[in-house]
């Protein structure tokens, strides 16, 4: 036997020794789920928990990979698993930890309300953390290249996510305007127009970052044209030799060594 569904009417009897997959049926009662996951679980890689609102804890499960524990609203910890590579554990509003797995590959922890870290998981590709209210840093996460993050409404900036291909959030999830440029790759014209009417200064780091992409600066000059008098003398010179050499009118301009600043 490899796979079973764990009930009231079998939690005693089934051979668990021999298990490698598990799904625990949500009628278990506290006492009943408590019985059963003291038993001989070493072989167990799968374990399926889902709205099991009596379940507290996971016990240490050495061969566990995958873990799905959605809405088991009374769950409050789960060990170190040094074999996991996929954790679900949406609506576990009582839980507050993630801990370091060293193989986690996806995560998906939507509405953890209580939770405000993430630790560095090395391994981690995939992340979905939506609606978590508390949530306020996301450590270093190296090998991260997909990232859902709506809703996280204490969460105000990012770490480097340099293997990052697809992010979603929506504008009141995280403060888009502080977030690292590298994340926009292509930006677009709406980001550009937007990062700028956030803080004009940006300017001299949207020039910094995307000067070696011609296409970006150039068909967005009209625009960052509009923020020249909060460009330094780099980003002032640059923007001077692309209108000489792109033909477009400059504005009146004012040497950045010689103008008032606008903003301090």
């Amino acid at each position: 036997m490899s796979s079973v569904v764990i009930n009231l009417d079998n939690y005693l009897s089934v051979e668990t020794n021999k298990l490698t997959s598990v799904t625990i049926d949500s009628s278990m009662k506290e006492e009943t789920l408590r019985i059963f996951l003291d038993r001989d679980l070493s072989n167990l890689t799968t374990l399926c928990c889902d709205c099991c609102v009596w379940l507290t804890s996971i016990p240490d499960l050495p061969n566990l990979t995958e873990l799905r524990c959605n809405r088991c609203t009374g769950l409050t910890s789960i060990p170190e698993l040094p074999n996991l590579t996929n954790l679900v554990c949406s609506g576990c509003t009582m839980l507050d930890t993630i801990p370091v797995f060293p193989n986690l590959t996806r995560l998906k922890c939507n509405d953890c309300v209580k939770l405000t870290v993430l630790p560095e998981l090395h391994n981690l590709t995939s992340l979905t953390c939506t609606n978590c209210d508390k949530l306020d840093k996301i450590s270093e996460l190296p090998n991260l290249t997909n990232l859902i993050c709506d809703g996280c409404s204490s969460l105000i900036n990012l770490p480097p996510l340099l293997s990052l291909k697809s992010i979603y959030y929506s504008n009141d999830t995280i403060n888009i305007y502080t977030i690292p440029l590298w994340l926009f790759n292509p930006i677009t014209t709406d980001v550009l127009i937007k990062t700028l009417e956030y803080n004009p200064q940006n300017i001299n780091s949207i020039f910094n970052h995307y000067y070696t992409s011609a296409s970006i600066i150039n068909n967005n000059l009209d625009i960052l044209l509009q923020y020249i008098d909060y460009a330094d003398s780099d980003t002032y010179d640059k923007l001077v030799r692309l209108c000489i050499d792109s033909n477009t009118i400059l504005p009146i301009l004012v040497k950045p060594t010689t103008r008032k600043k606008k903003m301090l």
